[in-house]
């Protein structure tokens, strides 16, 4: 009988472990790589779990970033998902030797178990490569020329057949420049993209932002870069800081502003020694009925 119970606790157990582990969320950790004006590279990560056949984030989740190994002496940082389930690790200066010492890395991302998630471990491997941009004018024709380079035993090569983009900044979007909407590089590793939007208002001085891209790689991730250049018409913008509004400091008050506010005022003060006059009047009747 002993033996039986004994039997019972363990498959109890068993069970009850099942389905502890069962009830844990299994994360989808996805990467992203980015090199921004050919200087400092940064990883973006997210965190998502499947809950009825839906994707959602995953906020609150530590991890941390490796580079090549998982080793205290290759950690890139310790991160924490926000509330859309991101984080941003960027390449410590630290880590400087071991990122010059090959043209290949592999990143990886480590989170613990928790009652909630799974213990995840993702990887993602990135060849470094950077991307060239420069202008080219063929009478009134503008266009802006692109190279992307991988670096390849110790030397910038050119890549063919990489899709790009190209594009002016404008505000919190890009603009194409021109019909397509990509463009691939040839075998030097550029392409051409004829500058075709006029009457951009650029700066005080005419400038405007152009920039190229590369985005979401396989072998190279997201490669950016910008070039300003005075490709824009000037706008001169006035200086309304002289000016009476109400964004003015208390001296350059609107002069109708200022008409309410003291009539305002004027009336109430007027209203307050009414009353005073009114009362001094009724106090002295009251003074004279007593004699």
């Amino acid at each position: 009988m002993k033996k039986l119970n004994n039997i019972a606790l363990i498959i109890l157990f068993t069970v009850a472990a099942s389905f502890s582990a069962s009830a844990q969320n299994k994360l989808k950790v996805s990467f992203r790589y980015f090199m921004f004006n050919n200087k400092i590279p940064y990883l973006t990560i997210q965190t998502k779990t499947k809950v009825d056949g839906k994707l959602l984030a995953v906020s609150g989740v530590a991890m941390n970033v490796y580079m090549d190994e998982e080793s205290p002496k290759n950690i890139i940082a310790k991160v924490t998902t926000n509330l859309t389930g991101d984080a941003v690790a960027v390449i410590p200066k630290e880590l400087k030797q071991l990122w010059d010492s090959s043209p290949k890395h592999k990143f990886i991302a480590v989170s613990a178990a928790t009652k909630e998630n799974e213990e995840s471990n993702s990887e993602m491997e990135i060849t470094k490569a950077k991307i060239l941009i420069d202008t080219l004018r063929d009478g009134d024709v503008k266009n802006i020329a692109v190279t992307v380079l991988e670096l390849k035993d110790n030397n910038w090569v050119a890549v063919k057949d990489v899709e790009a983009k190209a594009g002016v900044c404008r505000h919190a979007s890009v603009l194409t420049v021109g019909k397509e909407q990509t463009y691939t590089t040839d075998s030097t590793g550029k392409f051409l993209a004829e500058f075709k939007r006029e009457a951009l208002p650029g700066d005080e001085n005419g400038n405007i932002k152009i920039v190229a891209k590369v985005e979401d790689n396989d072998a190279y991730g997201n490669l950016i870069i910008e070039k300003t250049v005075p490709w824009g018409i000037k706008i001169d913008k006035p200086n309304d800081f002289e000016k009476r509004s109400l964004f003015s400091t208390r001296f350059r008050t609107p002069v109708w502003l200022l008409f309410m506010a003291y009539t305002v005022i004027g009336i109430v003060w007027g209203v307050l020694i009414y009353l005073i006059v009114v009362i001094v009047k009724v106090m002295k009747i009251g003074f004279n009925t007593k004699d």
